[in-house]
């Protein structure tokens, strides 16, 4: 090829990718929004529109709400109320020849519905130490489930986390469970269940609380400390007695030196039904 057939011919390859671009872009469709988070019965609106001003029509499918095919350069795919979970319009346009066959889209709709929770637990509040108890937070008819998490927390401080891989979008009742062993440090706090249902980046995040659950832990026993300082004064001055009524002074002289020796006393009391938070006084008589 001389430099002019060459020169012809880049230009050409250059033009036909040029045209092939245009061609693209042209048959491009543009879904506004490409995205939509839509609350359950709620109404919706998408736009579809192109580029190529030679289109042979365009036009929505879909259960409800589909279109005839129009020659125009937008339209809309509209519902009044949501009641599909899982909408799937696809927007299609008949391309010029020059353009291609018939290309179609379906933009992502999400619909979701308000939470409504619940909790419970398999006492009444109140806990003895040492055992194992079970709390309960009820998600009735949540959608979409993925985009739910659940969070436990105890007083301020975040106790456990449930997230959720479901692939349907249709409402489904959902329960989160956690198992505690009660300690006496236990009594006295609260137990709280939230649900968040994140629907970004297109939609609100919603939460709610439950109500709370409060805790009274029974104790097994408590460890008891007497300062027997008064108590071993008594002992002595009735020992002292005691051994002049017999005159047995060796024995008093024994006694006198163990009561001397003796420090506070600690021992175990078995108080099964007793707030391991409540004071407790007992009198020595």
């Amino acid at each position: 090829l001389n430099f002019c057939d060459k020169l012809e011919n880049d230009v050409w390859v250059e033009l036909k990718i040029l045209r092939l671009k245009i061609n693209e872009l042209f048959a491009e469709k543009c879904l506004i929004p490409s995205s939509v988070v839509v609350k359950y019965e709620d109404p919706v609106s998408i736009n579809c529109s192109t580029l190529d001003p030679q289109h042979k029509g365009m036009g929505w499918e879909a259960p409800h709400g589909g279109t005839t095919v129009l020659q125009v350069p937008a339209l809309t795919w509209a519902l009044a109320n949501v009641t599909d979970w899982n909408p799937t319009p696809e927007c299609f346009i008949n391309p010029s020849p020059e353009f291609g066959k018939q290309c179609s889209k379906v933009p992502d709709i999400i619909v979701y519905k308000t939470i409504d929770i619940s909790s419970s637990g398999s006492s009444d509040g109140v806990v003895r130490e040492g055992e194992t108890y079970s709390l309960t937070c009820e998600i009735k008819r949540v959608a979409p489930l993925q985009r739910l998490t659940m969070r436990w927390y105890k007083d301020d401080t975040l106790f456990h986390t449930d997230t959720f891989d479901s692939s349907s979008r249709k409402p489904v009742d959902q329960s989160s469970v956690i198992n505690f062993t009660s300690t006496r440090q236990d009594s006295g706090v609260t137990f709280r269940c939230e649900a968040h249902l994140d629907l970004s980046p297109d939609g609100p995040q919603l939460y709610l609380t439950s109500q709370e659950y409060n805790v009274t832990v029974y104790c097994k026993y408590i460890m008891l400390t007497i300062n027997t300082e008064q108590t071993r004064t008594q002992t002595m001055n009735y020992e002292r007695a005691a051994a002049s009524e017999t005159d047995h002074n060796e024995h008093l002289t024994d006694k006198q030196n163990h009561s001397a020796a003796v420090s506070d006393l600690q021992f175990v009391m078995s108080v099964m039904d007793w707030d391991c938070l409540s004071q407790l006084t007992i009198f020595f008589y």
